[in-house]
């Protein structure tokens, strides 16, 4: 593979309810179909503050897809379905 590219899932939405198993299930099978499978690598944590002030923890897994072509159209629009798939709550 010449290139790896890094997907981050949440396991919680904004509001502190963890995702079912089944929420990853079409990422899963899209990534098998197009690029024969993917790779769990482990669990991220990061912070982000909204403009109130307000500090969040995020939670994520950390996924690995390799692929022998760069295709940025292909994983801008995997970014805005995934968007959809895992829409959160505002806050």
């Amino acid at each position: 593979m010449a290139f790896i590219t890094q997907v981050l899932l949440p396991i919680f939405d904004n509001r502190g309810r963890r995702f079912a198993a089944e929420t990853y299930g079409p990422f899963h099978q899209r990534m098998v179909e197009r690029f024969e499978g993917w790779t769990q690598k482990q669990r991220a944590v990061g912070a982000w503050q909204n403009p109130a002030g307000m500090l969040y923890i995020d939670k994520h897994l950390v996924y690995e897809i390799g692929h022998k072509t760069r295709n940025l159209g292909y994983w801008r629009a995997e970014k805005e379905r995934l968007k959809r798939e895992f829409e959160v709550y505002r806050v």
